[in-house]
């Protein structure tokens, strides 16, 4: 299981650029990074399971653009069809 993430409130006007980058680092980033770390480890038929929130899979929070945008980033991997993870180097 990967879990990872962090959080800052405001919406387009109160984000600054180091705030973005940050919550793209632990929000999805870090994520990616542990995943390319453990699939060389992995047997066939092995399982990775990434946690989110429902901010990006369900939510839009006028307030919380950079959460909702990189958990999004984060859950969207999780509808490709088996068929097409090989595109994406995740079989």
């Amino acid at each position: 299981m990967v879990t990872a993430g962090g959080y800052v409130a405001g919406g387009v006007a109160e984000l600054t650029e180091g705030d973005l980058e940050d919550m793209i680092l632990r929000n999805f980033k870090a994520h990616v990074y542990a995943v390319k770390a453990f699939l060389p480890l992995m047997q066939r038929g092995a399982s990775i399971v990434l946690t989110s929130s429902i901010g990006g899979a369900y939510a839009v929070w006028a307030k919380h653009l950079a959460y909702v945008t990189t958990k999004a980033a984060l859950a969207r991997p999780s509808k490709l069809s088996p068929r097409s993870w090989r595109r994406w180097g995740l079989e």
